[in-house]
């Protein structure tokens, strides 16, 4: 028996073992991609990150911070219960100077590695739905899934067009609204600027600590509390997704070619039993490995696959006539069927805090 008809009566031989492994790496990859564009957006020199990357790094990131210091600011200002102070009054009313930011720099608190992953991803998702409409077409399908009723379907696609749209995802300056965030991370940024915001008070404007303190903390308070009640860009996928037939392979090509990455990673997400917030780092990684894998656990065949990787590689790359990396991608079909495909990304399956620890540990591939 030939060595590949060898590895594919033994799924624990080499060849699904290296799959298995890369896999994983993949993980490793994404926080090591982090950690780089983090470092580079304090290093003048850049080595890695392209000008667009490192621009809308920047962009997306201080946005973030203006979004979130813009509501506590007009809840500050709009707290009668404070004693007036003419020149904190003034300073908070001047929108177009920035507060928090420059505080959280000083102390080390920016930028931060957590929102430096997430505006690189959301970066790298624009420029990579930009690319693929300018030679492709809204699709009939995707098109008429906004109809004039008010069934579920028809709603769940509304709401994606809306989230989109807030993402700014079809122009040329993509956005990272708040609700986009981890509610984790996003809370932990309220709270943050808002500590900036009671800083900058007290310090510089002689503000009463207790009564700042009160206002800042009731107003960081209810931003949190607002923002668990919206739905982001990506549960809008995710909500679109389990409502069609995600593991199509016309519906995705279709998604693709229109440029709607998120509905693109909601549909793989749903069809390959993968949470949408996992996808994109399998689906946009370079090589194209955990993209082949995802669609192949999604039970996507070989030739509809192979074109799905090809033009979301070449709509990665600097050259998108001249994609990589098919030789080795191409392996998943060869030694893998759907269920095995799936094993290999069990690893993408824990939870977050448990599967990073793992990953940052080294043992990411051990069970």
């Amino acid at each position: 028996m030939s060595e590949r008809g060898q590895n594919d009566a033994n799924p624990g031989g080499q060849r699904d073992e290296a799959l298995r492994a890369a896999a994983v790496r993949l993980s490793r990859r994404q926080g090591e991609r982090a950690a780089a564009a983090l470092r580079e957006l304090t290093d003048p020199y850049p080595l890695r990150l392209s000008d667009r990357q490192r621009l809308a790094i920047e962009r997306i990131s201080h946005r973030l911070i203006e979004e979130i210091e813009d509501e506590l600011r007009g809840a500050i200002l709009a707290d009668d219960a404070l004693p007036p102070n003419d020149s904190l009054e003034a300073s908070l009313g001047a929108g177009h100077v920035a507060i928090a930011a420059p505080i959280l720099e000083q102390a080390g608190l920016l930028p931060d590695a957590r929102i430096v992953a997430l505006a690189l991803e959301r970066s790298d998702m624009h420029e990579a739905g930009r690319r693929l409409r300018e030679g492709g077409s809204p699709g009939q399908r995707l098109s008429g899934l906004v109809g004039e009723g008010s069934d579920p379907q028809s709603s769940a696609a509304m709401a994606l067009l809306i989230a989109e749209s807030r993402a700014n995802l079809r122009f040329e300056d993509p956005r990272l609204p708040l609700g986009d965030v981890p509610a984790d991370i996003r809370e932990s940024l309220i709270w943050q600027v808002a500590a900036a915001l009671r800083h900058y008070a007290v310090e510089r404007h002689d503000a009463p600590a207790n009564e700042i303190d009160r206002s800042v903390s009731g107003a960081a308070d209810r931003l949190c509390a607002d923002m668990r009640e919206e739905s982001g860009l990506l549960e809008a996928a995710a909500a679109l997704a389990a409502s069609l037939d995600a593991g199509d392979a016309e519906l995705l090509r279709e998604a693709l070619e229109a440029g709607r990455i998120a509905l693109y990673c909601g549909l793989l997400g749903s069809a390959a039993e993968i949470d949408i917030a996992n996808v994109w780092a399998l689906a946009g990684d370079p090589d194209g490995l955990g993209h082949a894998l995802l669609l192949r656990a999604a039970g996507i065949d070989r030739d509809a696959g192979a074109s799905l990787v090809m033009a979301l590689l070449g709509a990665l790359g600097d050259d998108p006539a001249h994609p990589g990396g098919a030789p080795e991608w191409l392996g998943v079909w060869d030694s893998l069927d759907a269920a095995g495909a799936g094993q290999m990304l069990d690893h993408w399956r824990r939870a977050p805090a448990y599967r990073d620890a793992l990953t940052a540990i080294g043992r990411g591939g051990a069970s």
